[in-house]
């Protein structure tokens, strides 16, 4: 009826579909695209603000009928177009399709009471410093700017400033400030900040000056499309290397695991990063074991960061804000670990007003709310998963299946309150819980615990300080539930860290961090105990070691030129192995067994038994090429005075965290790199060619069949080897267009020597074999396909060298037995790894500004079903030889379905 009634009303008017559009516009969201026709056109156009989409557009017009145009324009949103008048135009929801609606959101419009929402992708201004006619010097100007808040006048930590003709880039410090140094000239500054409109700043520089930056705060919902933060830290410009960052955007763009968007899944897309399998908790990076990782959640540590027995990670996608994941340069502010540090970055609770967002998917659902309890002042996060596999393993048509039982939850709490200007108080709380059982015949469960505080207090313009405080708890437990023999078998480990962090600006040139840190490593005893009354387990409790860890550290981002930056500086760590413990003494020149045991010695509750320390130093040089192609070059010397043991490649979840004794070493890690680095044209590909080689002294390695479960003497099953690792890894991304993504070869290889002072302590004869998490190739192939605004498909293919096994070679009787005669240690492979996942997604939360949201991703996880092998083993066949089986955890196409929502 609409559409008779406004043809009646028009049918001798002219026609704004008479109009013929040109123009071209990229990545603008539709009411800045409709504001510059009404701007160009003889056109009206009227619409509800809150249902208007909003995700960017990238369209180019020459000459096109304006209904054709239009037609573009709403393709995959939610509104259709009708002609009111000779030159307006009403886009409405097809349910809201009728005259009395149509004058009544005409009316607010010409009253005022409705106006166009800010939507503006990019805010464009202009300056210019200096005379323009002044013969240009042979030097360069330097540009200040200070990024603050438009409506509280706050600085902004971590814009991103980025001068396109240059491809220069910076992030602004605490005190919300930036510098440049450039060529007299005209340029583009692109600042964009999440949470923020984007600004384009054209600069004519001809003197030093200062620019002053004001940011208006945008709706929620837009800080995943209109705002896309350049990766500073990862290009030609930084003085860092090796560093990839993640954010909740493109861990959620991945195809995934039953639909669950995955943060550890979604690191072993990148170059260097991997792991032995699937359902094999942790990630290895550039060759080092999953301990050699430290993860931190807003700063704390987490020594379990797996679901489901790694099928999962702990981490709640919704909550994130950003990931950092640091495998090549260290930065002197991280240590205790050897190979990576992955710094994972809760989101603040929304200070302006409430929003959440959720997923329902196959296996769980999560929930995250976030918004003012006093506006501007504090705020709070709170977010929750539950997962309901119960149904799905009800399906199994396996009996043994049917009765197993895996269930997990995590839940967080953020609080931020902003005391003042200058201070700003954050408090974060973290649980997760797993229950893992296979039938009645063995089952797992573990806990993490966090509550970490964080004060931050901006001194001055130039100097600021936070501290940090975090305690954290891991349990864990594994159960055997039935016959005589029923037990659990119990460990666990208290964290408790401070931190002092300072950054300082000094002149134009340095940029100072320096602070200090200490942990203590509180080892609850491993404890088994039967389960049954008619259990033969007797109870038994063995005491693990304590630690206490403290560091000073100081570095320097020294910026010489445009072209030549420099960031070093040290890390000294000191640790202290503690009580209560009893520790035994050895026969000099003999292994150490329990028959070579010759005294002994028991030290009470914190008395020191043995330390360690030294310097770590760290460095990292930039030398640019040319304003978009670096060399870079970096040093680290790492410590690591805790460390998981294990003698499987899956580790399990009571695998136990052992701190340096008088035995166990601290591992010692160096690492050179060289990498070259080469960004497009305003980013819109990035390139990186790095090579690395690390040798580390102490690598943790096991006699043949150790007993690691309740050994109060350890030290007989642990031998201490040499390790090296070394390769290359290219990558080449795509950051813009309708087709987005990377692909990256890496080449890794990880060694371990173990030689001993007996024959009894050294492995595979004293020569050099592969660590069990050794894989040489790894290929990665992501891609994104923005088919219209709303719908999009994206694709993951990996590819990986199987890992090492060793396997029987022959046999020999002995008396009525067969005795295996097996290989060098890890002489074979497993077949190797590929795999192919595609997603599909219709997203129609950007099509309005409020109300319930959502988006459904429909993906096919192992598309052309290959049973990776997890494992090769072997069981006699019918004639008594021994014959191998691969043993595959996931073997086939996995379909899953996922409904995610804001509001």
């Amino acid at each position: 009826m609409l559409c008779l009634y406004l043809s009646a009303l028009q049918a001798q008017q002219p026609s704004a579909f008479d109009l013929k559009i040109t123009g071209s516009y990229r990545e603008k969201p539709l009411p800045e695209i409709l504001s510059d026709f009404e701007s160009r056109y003889p056109v009206k156009f009227y619409y509800i603000p809150e249902k208007v989409p909003f995700y960017p557009i990238t369209v180019e017009f020459s000459g096109q009928p304006f209904f054709q145009v239009m037609k573009k324009l709403l393709e995959g949103s939610l509104l259709t177009f009708s002609k009111w008048s000779a030159n307006e135009i009403v886009l409405v929801p097809d349910d809201n399709r009728n005259r009395i609606f149509v004058e009544n959101m005409i009316s607010k419009w010409k009253s005022g009471e409705w106006q166009a929402p800010v939507l503006t992708s990019v805010a464009e201004k202009s300056f210019t410093f200096g005379d323009p006619n002044t013969p240009a010097s042979a030097g360069k100007h330097t540009l200040k700017g200070q990024i603050r808040d438009d409506e509280t006048n706050e600085a902004i930590l971590g814009a991103t400033i980025l001068v396109r003709e240059t491809g220069q880039g910076q992030a602004s410090d605490a005190q919300g400030e930036f510098q440049l140094k450039l060529s007299p000239g005209r340029y583009t500054l692109q600042i964009n900040y999440i949470s923020y409109q984007s600004q384009l700043n054209y600069v004519s520089l001809y003197t030093d000056a200062d620019l002053p930056v004001r940011l208006i705060s945008m709706p929620q919902q837009l800080n995943e499309v209109l705002i896309k933060a350049q990766s500073l830290e990862k290009g030609a410009q930084s003085t860092n290397m090796g560093i990839e960052r993640l954010s909740a955007k493109s861990i959620s763009e991945l195809p995934t695991l039953m639909g669950e968007a995955d943060v550890i899944k979604s690191l072993q897309t990148l170059p260097g990063v991997t792991n032995a399998g699937e359902g094999v908790a942790g990630f290895n990076v550039r060759g080092g074991n999953i301990d050699q990782n430290l993860i931190l959640q807003d700063d704390a540590p987490l020594f379990n960061s797996a679901h489901a027995l790694g099928f999962f990670s702990i981490f709640n996608a919704d909550a994130v804000e950003q990931i950092n994941l640091y495998k090549g340069h260290i930065p002197a502010q991280f240590g205790g670990r050897l190979s990576s540090v992955l710094d994972v970055q809760l989101k603040d609770g929304n200070m302006r007003k409430w929003v959440g967002k959720g997923s329902i998917g196959f296996i769980s659902s999560r929930m995250l709310l976030e918004g003012p309890i006093k506006k501007d002042k504090l705020s709070i996060l709170i977010g929750g998963r539950q997962s309901y596999l119960g149904p799905t393993l009800q399906q199994s048509t396996s009996i043994t299946i049917k009765d197993s039982k895996a269930a997990f939850n995590d839940a967080i709490l953020k609080l931020v309150w902003r005391v003042d200007a200058k201070n700003t108080f954050r408090l974060t709380g973290f649980t997760s819980s797993d229950d893992f059982r296979y039938a009645q015949d063995f089952g797992y469960n573990w806990q993490n615990y966090q509550l970490t505080g964080l004060w931050s207090r901006v001194h001055t313009d130039r100097f600021s300080t936070k501290i940090h405080a975090s305690y954290g708890a891991y349990r864990a437990e594994q159960i055997d539930p039935e016959g005589n023999d029923a037990f659990a078998l119990r460990n666990g480990l208290d964290n408790l860290k401070l931190k002092l962090d300072n950054v300082l600006s000094v002149g134009k040139t340095h940029a100072l961090r320096f602070g200090a840190e200490g942990s203590q490593y509180f080892a609850e005893p491993e404890s088994i105990r039967p389960l049954s009354d008619i259990s033969v387990v007797l109870p038994e409790q063995v005491q693990k070691d304590n630690g206490r860890e403290f560091a000073l550290y100081a570095q320097d981002e020294i910026t010489f030129s445009d072209r030549i930056a420099l960031s070093i500086g040290s890390r000294w760590s000191h640790y202290q192995n503690l009580g209560p413990r009893t520790v035994w003494y050895y026969e000099e020149g003999l292994p150490r067994e329990n028959l070579t045991v010759r005294d002994s010695a028991i030290f009470g509750a914190g008395e020191v038994i043995t330390s360690y320390g030294g310097l770590e130093p760290r460095a990292s040089l930039k030398l640019g090429i040319s304003d978009n192609t670096s060399i870079k070059m970096s040093y680290n010397r790492l410590r690591q005075y805790i460390h998981l043991t294990s003698n499987t490649v899956a580790p399990t979840p009571v695998d136990v965290w052992q701190a340096s004794n008088l035995y166990i070493p601290p591992q010692i890690a160096d690492q050179y790199s060289v990498g070259w680095f080469l960004d497009g044209k305003e980013k819109k590909w990035e390139t990186s060619v790095e090579f690395y080689y690390k040798s580390i002294k102490n690598v943790l390695d096991y006699k043949d069949l150790p007993e690691l479960i309740l050994n109060q003497r350890l030290e007989t099953e642990i031998l201490a080897g040499t390790g090296r690792a070394y390769g290359g890894e290219f990558s080449i991304r795509r950051t813009q267009g309708k087709l987005t993504g990377w692909f990256s070869y890496a080449y890794a290889r990880s060694l371990v020597k173990v030689i001993g002072p007996s024959a009894a302590e050294t492995v595979n004869a004293g020569r050099w074999f592969p660590a069990n998490f050794d894989k040489p190739h790894q290929v990665n192939l992501i891609g994104r396909l923005q088919v219209n605004p709303t719908n999009s498909f994206t694709f993951n293919f990996t590819y990986s060298t199987g890992r090492p096994i060793s396997i029987p070679i022959s046999s020999y009787r002995l008396g009525s037995s067969v005795i295996a005669n097996y290989s060098e240690r890890n002489q074979f492979r497993i077949p190797d790894y590929h795999r192919l996942d595609i997603a599909y997604t219709v997203d129609n939360r950007q099509t309005r500004l409020k109300g319930i949201r959502g988006s459904v991703t429909a993906s096919l996880y192992n598309v052309y079903g290959r049973a990776n092998p997890f494992s090769i083993f072997f069981r006699r066949n019918e004639k008594g030889r021994p014959s191998a089986y691969q043993l595959a955890v996931v073997g086939s196409v996995i379909p899953a379905v996922s409904y995610n929502f804001t509001f």
